[in-house]
């Protein structure tokens, strides 16, 4: 039982592995990791791959499946996958409109705009006395 935690795992495998070890990485990032000169400026269609230490301070351009989006990689970077960095869809900012304003029900309490509530139901009103003919 010695070198064994726990769980029953080795503890000297867990001390000698890095913490990229089980990541996927394309294979053209693998042949170009020790040379930045490469790397620079290079298109990524491998949003999967994840982020190498090797590749810090790198500039590449990763493809979000309609164009290139140029990305620089820093530490912060690292253990991530490429396709983080690179959304794949628009972002909408939504336009602030004023709420509609709806009549107050009979005995209920008006809200924040009382006089406006207030001229609606006046208006309501004054439209069924014409309508059932209590007004000449």
């Amino acid at each position: 039982m010695c070198g064994l935690d726990k769980a029953g795992y080795s503890t000297q495998a867990k001390q000698e592995s890095h913490f990229y070890d089980g990541a996927f990485v394309d294979a053209f990032l693998m042949k170009v990791k020790n040379n930045k000169d490469l790397l620079n400026n290079k298109k990524i269609w491998s949003r999967r791959s994840t982020i190498l230490p090797e590749f810090v301070g790198t500039t590449v351009r990763i493809y979000n499946g309609k164009n290139h989006i140029r990305c620089k990689i820093t530490e912060e970077k690292v253990g991530h996958k490429f396709g983080e960095f690179a959304m794949t869809r628009k972002r909408r900012v939504q336009a602030k409109t004023s709420a509609p304003v709806r009549p107050v029900k009979p005995g209920k309490k008006a809200g924040k705009n009382d006089s406006l509530a207030q001229l609606h139901e006046l208006l309501r009103k004054g439209a069924q006395r014409l309508w059932f003919g209590l007004v000449k």
